[in-house]
């Protein structure tokens, strides 16, 4: 042999024709192992978008479901708000009512203690007055029956037992 490099042209000795087979047989078995598995995973992925579109439906319907609750709930506050208010406003009236009524109460209780009172004074005043005037007439009549006028009163008094 020779020593060196070359091209070596004989088909048995390099084995290319089993090196064909060898090939021919990878590609075509390989070729259905390679379409099995691209047919697969295409059909994962079909399952996923499928999944996924149906996720993204069910999500859209939740959404709409609760857009509708929150517009109703929206609703039920604005009447709940209405209601406190027509409710706070009818309060208020009864507690000015209220107010008002005892208002006059108290009005009415002062000036019939005013009254009482004013009554109490002049009676207490009333009695004073003739106390002392009771007791002044008494002292003048003292006086005056003192002396000459004690006298000629029952000397009358005498006169008139005889007639």
């Amino acid at each position: 042999m020779v020593a060196g490099f070359g091209i070596n042209t004989n088909i048995f000795e390099t084995n290319l024709l089993n090196l064909a087979v060898v090939v021919s047989f990878v590609v075509s078995a390989g070729g259905n192992f390679l379409s099995s598995t691209l047919e697969q995973r295409r059909s994962n992925i079909e399952d996923v978008l499928t999944n996924a579109d149906k996720k993204f439906l069910e999500a859209k319907q939740v959404l709409e479901n609760a857009n509708l609750r929150l517009a109703e709930s929206k609703e039920t506050i604005a009447e709940i708000e209405a209601k406190s208010l027509e409710s706070a406003e009818v309060l208020k009236k009864q507690i000015e009512a209220g107010l008002q009524k005892e208002k006059d109460y108290l009005s009415a209780a002062q000036a019939a203690t005013f009254q009482l009172e004013k009554e109490k004074s002049i009676n207490s005043l009333t009695y004073q007055i003739s106390t002392l005037a009771i007791e002044e007439a008494k002292k003048q009549l003292t006086k005056a029956l003192e002396g000459n006028l004690q006298q000629k009163i029952i000397d009358r008094n005498i006169f008139n037992l005889g007639n």
